[in-house]
């Protein structure tokens, strides 16, 4: 509207101009007078146009570097860094210093600080929201390299576990298979040992038979105990395997 105002302000100044020598100078001072006036009144307008826009873009200045600054603080503080975690986990002989967890906590903070963004994104400057659309990218980014390493150290580790299930269960069969032949030996030592008992005739003899006897005996529960101890590690391990 001011624009067209200024126009047509121009416009009636140009036609003046005809008409100077026609006019008389009191009449020509009082109608450039008026017409400075109104000029005045345009150039303040414009002023106050121009200050407005200047104090509403300082304080959007205020607001988006306000709301970068805070964004970015806090993705950096979630973004996980491979080279430093890979340093912790040599320096201490085992996994990452980030674990599981953390990374849950990560990725669930991530997802409010993106909801906040959302939130503000129309108070900021456009530079200032691709600098802050770029971060949220690299923070996921790296938490995807995160999961990618966990995964991967969590399988080596299922592995490593699988093996030594193995490992212990091959050697619990062989133990078995020693324990249910030494078995096999005692039962038949006793039931000979029996069988000569039966058929002595020396009360002296049979009487440290008898003795013999109970020891044979007390093998023979150690080695049932040892075989039952054996049958239930093993069927353990083989329940851990087929998980």
């Amino acid at each position: 509207m001011m624009k067209s105002k200024s126009k047509e302000l121009k416009e009636i100044t140009q036609r003046l101009k005809a008409f100077n020598r026609q006019m008389s100078k009191s009449d020509n001072d009082r109608v450039y007078g008026k017409i400075r006036e109104v000029r005045e009144s345009h150039d303040r307008f414009w002023q106050i146009l121009k200050e407005g826009r200047d104090k509403i873009r300082r304080e959007k200045d205020r607001t988006s570097n306000k709301h970068r600054d805070h964004l970015m603080t806090e993705l950096d503080l979630i973004q996980y860094n491979e080279w430093a975690d890979k340093t912790w986990s040599t320096l201490t002989a085992g996994a990452g210093k980030v674990d599981k967890e953390d990374m849950k906590w990560r990725a669930s903070r991530l997802k409010e600080l993106s909801q906040e963004f959302s939130s503000v994104k129309n108070e900021m400057f456009r530079d200032h929201k691709s600098e802050v659309f770029n971060k949220i990218q690299k923070v996921r980014a790296s938490h995807d390299v995160f999961w990618g390493r966990y995964r991967e150290y969590t399988q080596a580790r299922q592995s490593q576990f699988r093996e030594k299930v193995e490992a212990n269960l091959e050697k619990n069969q062989a133990k078995l298979s020693k324990a249910k032949d030494a078995l096999y030996r005692f039962k038949n030592k006793r039931d000979d040992l029996q069988s000569k008992i039966y058929d002595s005739n020396s009360e002296n003899w049979k009487a440290k038979a008898y003795g013999w006897l109970s020891e044979f005996e007390d093998k023979i529960h150690d080695i049932e105990s040892s075989i039952d101890k054996l049958e239930s590690w093993i069927e353990e391990d083989r329940q851990k395997l087929s998980r």
